[in-house]
């Protein structure tokens, strides 16, 4: 799906939205979040063969392990931000933060095995 097609369907999705709340306003919000997992499975299937390249690409060189990190912190990353933006959409701010926090936390823990890598390779080099 290309990216005018992407933005049509937000476009007629935030167009439901406020015919919805204009009727029934407490439906408004399922059918925002609904939107938004259209959207995030659309986009997810339109990055699926660039993961699928950037992971064929690093398993023919010694990056392999950073990669398939920075691919799973990018992906905690993009969950993160539409849960919290959802939450934000439902009035409920403080929920967002705490989803932001967590994601951070889970980001800083995937990324531990990379800086102790770092670290030794930086203490063999400094030892040589």
């Amino acid at each position: 799906m290309s990216i005018t097609a992407l933005c049509g369907v937000a476009i007629l999705c935030v167009c439901a939205t406020v015919a919805v709340r204009a009727i029934k306003p407490d439906f408004a919000v399922f059918v925002g979040v609904a939107a938004a997992i259209v959207l995030l499975g659309a986009a997810v299937s339109a990055v699926a063969p660039l993961v699928g390249f950037v992971y064929e690409i690093a398993q023919e060189s010694a990056f392999s392990v950073y990669m398939a990190t920075i691919l799973k912190a990018l992906g905690i990353s993009v969950l993160a931000q539409v849960v919290s933006d959802i939450c934000r959409d439902c009035g409920e701010g403080a929920v967002a933060a705490r989803v932001e926090f967590c994601a951070k936390c889970a980001i800083l823990l995937l990324g531990l095995p990379v800086i102790k890598s770092l670290m030794e390779m930086s203490k063999e080099i400094l030892s040589s």
